[in-house]
């Protein structure tokens, strides 16, 4: 799934954030932000309601966080934003389980 990507990423980006290796915490925040662009842009706005407005605020929110964290170089900010991305994955992870056994 593309979100179990984003928190691989994120960590990664995390990790070269400590290590201090610039282009790897680039490379993975972006990487991560690319998943949740792509989850923005699949989402049907005009049909979708208030529900889809939430869940595109919150890909917005943690696709700013990422790109505060990426410009300031703050293993902080990808603290708040982990578990965030974790929680939108495991989610999903159960909606999909939901509906399957439907």
């Amino acid at each position: 799934m593309l979100l179990d990507g984003a928190v691989k990423y994120s960590k990664l980006g995390r990790q070269a954030i400590i290590d201090n290796d610039i282009q790897k915490k680039h490379d993975n925040i972006i990487r991560t932000q690319d998943i949740f662009y792509e989850l923005m842009i699949s989402l049907d706005r005009n049909a979708g309601g208030e529900w889809v407005e939430n869940l595109y605020a919150v890909y917005e929110f943690i696709n700013h966080k990422l790109t505060e964290a990426n410009m300031k170089k703050d293993v902080k900010i990808m603290d708040e934003v982990i578990p965030l991305i974790e929680e939108v994955r495991d989610l999903w992870n159960e909606a999909y389980k939901l509906s399957v056994k439907k």
